[in-house]
């Protein structure tokens, strides 16, 4: 954003806390990381929503404003982040929010099905 003139050479520039840019909800059990990106986020100006529970994220996406969602994918009770995001995707209400998938680690199958992928998009 740039500066608004108040004054003949007076300037005024919003600290980025003071401008909504649009809410984020963080979805990753990991309380450390839920926190540093609340933090950081906040701290930009976003409007942040936790949770660890796929369930919870699906309720509160399709009960609240959600411009974007960060996902991870190893979440706990039974609905991973490859659920949340089939069904995120399925609603009309959620289908339009945009997902980043993040995660802090991958089984060897898990990094071998994503090699295999990007290998068959890349000779498509």
């Amino acid at each position: 954003m740039l500066p608004s003139r108040l004054t003949s050479g007076c300037y005024w520039a919003p600290s980025a806390s003071a401008v909504r840019k649009g809410s984020v909800l963080v979805v990753d059990d990991d309380r450390d990381t839920q926190g540093l990106l609340r933090q950081t986020l906040s701290g930009l100006g976003f409007h942040v929503r936790t949770t660890a529970s796929g369930r919870r994220a699906l309720q509160l996406a399709r009960q609240e404003q959600t411009d974007l969602i960060l996902l991870d994918l190893k979440l706990p009770g039974g609905m991973d982040g490859y659920q949340v995001l089939t069904l995120l995707k399925q609603d009309e209400r959620t289908a339009g929010i945009p997902v980043i998938v993040i995660t802090g680690s991958l089984t060897d199958e898990e990094i071998k099905q994503r090699q295999v992928l990007a290998l068959a998009q890349l000779a498509s």
